[in-house]
């Protein structure tokens, strides 16, 4: 009898026991729970059902974890099957859902009830609300996270002069920022024609997604960013009257955007440099705080664009004056080579009429004096011819090269052989050729066609391209006339063996007054204007002249092209 009473005073005790517990359990400000040592729940305090619209029944045996966020729901139920296996106390951070079917974050824990000899009997939990701190830890690590990006965007276009790279740098990270799906940057080059025209940077989105997008206009979409009359932001396009009539003009060009976000970049001085735009295609992605946070990153921008606009005027004023200060170089170079060559043709022109002056005046005293035979009296006066003729040619080519530059020479054309002419030519310094001993070589294809030229001038190209190989070969050497058809034009090829010309001095031989050195002059005579006077002559045919040479000592050869009359050549005949 006394064993029973002691039995039903344990048993009342327990139940005291197990209703103050749960008294306490209910009163507690978290969700408490009681699960056995499957991990199923035997109980729920008030507090648990009344915050997740539960009932017993639902979260009876397994049915508890329906209330558990799915995506954290795999790992949740792998902690607590290891706690279960291990006996180790369960502690984890998870959303559970609210009656209202939002989730809040809360920070569950749960320890072992154990029997004598250490085994779990059952489990008892406790889950705290930190929603507030969670959300608050993300915001901050959200905002360390926009505070190193807007750092490290600053540091980047602090150190960016280059314009596309800095304008690429800012819209990809205001694209970053803002969350956007894509980001525009529209820079106003300002070309002061009306519409701006603009060199645009793309993110988050290829070119191509823009086929006829352009430039914007001056929509109530884009026109308050265009004028920089502030900032522009919709939370859905689709469903904002202000947009809705742009939305549906620039529905073919447009990628499907809700969200909406336009920030002028704006100078200091209040010049609209350009302006960023932002797209999503859910609805409600940008809110007040991403406008300012943008808003920065504008006003960032705008400062690294002046920067980069007073680099680039630096380094274009830079470059302009090295350009100034190379052609004053040139300038004074080109003076200073100038004054020379002008030193040198004066003595040169001043020799050249006085040799022959000095010839003609010494044999006229003798003659004038009389007592000299036949032979010596024909010699003097041959010699007062030929140095009379040279000065004479030696005028001629100095009005030549007066009516040239002056561009008063005037060609007689008619359709001709140019062998005929070549041959002429050659006759007229042959006795120079004679009296030297050169060799005058013709190799003339008499089939090769015929030129519109005007012969005396002709004439005068080929006589000064041989008088200069004359000039230039020695005694018993050899000059070759060549006259014939290469690339379908009239070739006239005049070469030497005498003594060559110097690599360095080839492409200055076309020159006016230009000789290879003073002592060709001295000794060859000549101002150094035959080759000048045939350059022009040609080209005024509608040809080119080249010169050759393999360098000193090596003979020369000068080769002019002509246009075959229309009509001529081979296949003509």
């Amino acid at each position: 009898m006394a064993l029973l009473r002691n039995e039903q005073a344990l048993r009342e005790r327990l139940r005291v026991g197990e209703e103050e517990m749960r008294a306490l359990a209910n009163a507690m400000p978290q969700l408490a729970w009681i699960a056995g040592r499957d991990g199923n729940m035997i109980w729920c305090n008030e507090r648990w059902y009344a915050y997740t619209g539960t009932a017993p029944d639902q979260l009876a045996g397994a049915g508890w974890p329906t209330v558990y966020a799915p995506d954290c729901l795999p790992q949740l139920m792998a902690r607590w099957h290891a706690s279960l296996a291990s006996g180790q106390p369960f502690e984890m951070e998870v959303p559970i859902r609210g009656a209202d079917g939002q989730y809040r974050w809360f920070l569950t824990r749960a320890n072992p009830v154990r029997d004598s000899g250490g085994h779990a009997l059952r489990w008892f939990g406790t889950s705290t609300d930190v929603d507030q701190v969670k959300r608050a830890q993300e915001a901050l690590r959200d905002e360390t996270a926009v505070l190193e990006l807007l750092n490290s965007t600053g540091s980047a276009l602090a150190s960016t002069r280059d314009l596309p790279p800095l304008l690429q740098e800012v819209t990809d990270a205001a694209t970053r920022i803002s969350g956007a799906r894509f980001g525009a940057f529209y820079y106003h080059s300002g070309d002061g024609q009306g519409a701006p025209q603009m060199l645009h940077a793309l993110s988050g989105s290829a070119p191509e997604q823009f086929p006829s997008f352009g430039r914007p206009r001056a929509s109530a979409l884009f026109g308050i960013g265009l004028r920089g009359e502030g900032t522009v932001r919709s939370n859905d396009l689709l469903r904002d009257p202000r947009h809705a009539q742009a939305m549906r003009e620039q529905a073919a060009a447009l990628p499907v955007i809700r969200s909406y976000l336009a920030v002028p970049v704006v100078s200091r001085s209040g010049e609209v440099v350009g302006s960023l735009y932002f797209g999503h295609p859910e609805p409600d992605m940008f809110s007040e705080r991403t406008e300012r946070i943008i808003g920065g990153i504008a006003a960032q921008a705008a400062v690294a664009i002046d920067n980069a606009r007073l680099y680039a005027a630096a380094q274009h004023a830079a470059e302009e004056r090295k350009v100034l200060l190379d052609s004053e170089r040139c300038a004074r170079a080109e003076a200073e080579r100038t004054s020379r060559l002008k030193d040198e043709f004066l003595a040169t022109l001043s020799h050249e009429l006085r040799t022959p002056l000095t010839a003609i005046l010494g044999w006229a005293q003798v003659l004038r004096r009389g007592n000299r035979d036949v032979a010596d009296v024909q010699r003097g006066l041959h010699t007062i011819e030929r140095n009379a003729r040279a000065q004479a040619q030696l005028i001629e080519d100095l009005l030549d090269m007066s009516r040239i530059t002056s561009g008063k020479v005037r060609l007689e054309v008619q359709v001709l052989a140019a062998h005929t002419i070549a041959e002429a030519a050659i006759d007229a310094v042959q006795p120079a050729a004679d009296a030297r001993q050169i060799r005058i070589e013709r190799q003339f294809d008499r089939h090769a066609g015929l030129v519109a030229a005007d012969p005396s001038r002709l004439q005068q190209i080929i006589w000064n391209l041989l008088s200069n190989a004359l000039k230039f070969t020695e005694r018993d050497g050899t000059v070759t006339v060549r006259v014939g058809q290469a690339d379908g034009q009239l070739e006239i090829a005049v070469s030497d063996d005498g003594m060559g010309i110097r690599a360095e001095f080839l492409a200055h031989v076309f020159e006016r007054f230009r000789q290879g050195d003073a002592s060709t002059t001295r000794r060859h005579g000549g101002l150094g204007l035959g080759l000048a006077i045939v350059k022009h002559l040609v080209e005024q045919h509608g040809g080119t002249v080249g010169a050759a040479s393999e360098g000193e000592g090596r003979g020369a050869c000068f080769t002019v092209r002509l246009p075959l009359a229309h009509g001529s050549g081979p296949e003509a005949r």
